[in-house]
């Protein structure tokens, strides 16, 4: 007969029986051993199986956590440490510095007043970009004058922009760089000193309007007014709109025919600016920002259209039906792209220069008392 062996349940000796016996009793102590609930019965192994699994006690875990929070404490303290040494390193912040921006941290974030400013500054600088700096907007298009009056040169002029302003030289350089990229840039900025005046004794005013002759000047010579539109400003409304002159330009004289140029020469500007904050939105001459609700709209545009058709050639082979449409592949579309970019960047700071003069002009002009 084979024997088992197990332990008894009370003292802990060692219990033998065979197949034939169901029932026995500890030799020891008399404890009754049940042979097949203690063999057989699954639920009773498992539930010796759970009572043997070590089960982390209240205290354990509560040292776990306050290991685990002094652990953090310490990576938040390397981290200031870090940030500490590498702005030493710069030498940016001296260790005096440096102390007392660590001691007085914790102190300024524990006053909700102090979180309050600092969410308040992104706040308030978002909303001084949005105010003077619009991007975008809706609007309606200005109403401008219809044939206004022609104003008659005087002599009388006011500078309003010259090329010692910096806004200037940024845009005149980079000018250079893409039109007369053969001259050497100092030779370029030499020939092109320009300044640019209003007619202050010229202005008229009709209704909310006020009209004068603009000129400007070349390398200090005399100042005129022969290639100049003429302007009309509404101080009210912050709007400035250019008018052709007596007589269209060559270029117009050339590709129009004389009842065209009579019927248009006067009746629309050929150019509206307006004031949006800080800005100028254009209108006219490829400067379509008030039509289409954007700044430099055009420009923008333009750049998004290259990289949707870049989007729509990169998984296609050249020649290909699907790529025929646009006449392009993956490689043209990225020099696009890379022209549109460097297009959008050289308007960017021409508009700075623009904004910087419209500004002055428009400040200038409101000033004049008719």
């Amino acid at each position: 007969m084979v024997k088992y062996a197990i332990k008894c349940s009370r003292c802990g000796a060692p219990i033998q029986w065979n197949k034939t016996a169901l029932n026995v009793s500890c030799e020891y102590c008399g404890q009754p051993v049940n042979q097949i609930r203690k063999e057989n019965n699954f639920k009773n192994k498992f539930d010796a199986f759970i009572k043997n699994i070590p089960l982390p006690s209240k205290e354990e875990i509560r040292d776990k956590g306050k290991f685990l929070l002094s652990k953090q404490k310490i990576l938040k303290e390397e981290i200031r440490d870090k940030v500490k040494f590498l702005l030493s390193k710069q030498k940016i912040l001296s260790e005096r510095q440096l102390e007392f921006i660590g001691t007085n941290a914790n102190r300024f974030f524990s006053k909700k007043r102090n979180i309050a400013i600092l969410i308040a500054i992104p706040l308030a600088g978002w909303g001084y970009m949005k105010i003077n700096y619009p991007i975008k907007a809706n609007l309606s298009f200005p109403e401008t004058p219809y044939k206004p009056s022609k104003p008659k040169e005087t002599g009388d002029f006011v500078l309003y922009s010259n090329t010692k302003m910096k806004k200037y030289m940024a845009f005149i350089k980079q000018w250079c760089a893409k039109y007369r990229s053969s001259e050497e840039l100092s030779e370029c900025i030499a020939n092109n000193n320009t300044q640019l005046y209003f007619d202050k004794g010229s202005a008229i005013r009709e209704g909310d309007w006020i009209i004068m002759k603009l000129g400007g000047t070349i390398n200090n010579g005399n100042i005129s007014t022969k290639h100049f539109y003429d302007l009309a400003v509404n101080c009210k409304k912050g709007i400035m709109a250019w008018y052709n002159r007596d007589q269209a330009p060559a270029y117009y004289r050339k590709n129009f025919s004389s009842e065209t140029l009579a019927k248009d020469n006067r009746e629309k500007p050929v150019e509206i600016a307006l004031k949006m904050g800080k800005l100028w939105w254009l209108e006219g001459y490829a400067q379509w920002d008030i039509s289409k609700g954007e700044y430099i709209g055009w420009s923008k545009e333009n750049l998004r259209r290259a990289k949707w058709q870049l989007s729509k050639v990169k998984d296609c082979v050249y020649k290909q039906k699907r790529c025929e449409i646009f006449g392009k592949n993956k490689a043209s579309s990225k020099t696009e792209i890379k022209r549109k970019k460097a297009a959008l960047a050289y308007k960017k700071i021409e508009r700075q220069k623009l904004n910087y003069d419209y500004n002055n002009l428009f400040k200038k002009t409101c000033k004049i008392k008719i």
